[in-house]
């Protein structure tokens, strides 16, 4: 992709600084639905 060209020279820092970032938020989570799944 042409829009990325400009970073993959940076790719190791970027990946590092995303695993960092990621390590902070949670990425786990769960959805209450109804018995028809709609609400």
């Amino acid at each position: 992709c042409a829009a990325l060209r400009p970073y993959i020279a940076h790719i190791d820092d970027i990946y590092k600084d995303f695993t960092s970032y990621k390590v902070r938020v949670p990425v786990t989570g769960a959805i209450i639905l109804d018995e028809s799944y709609e609400r």
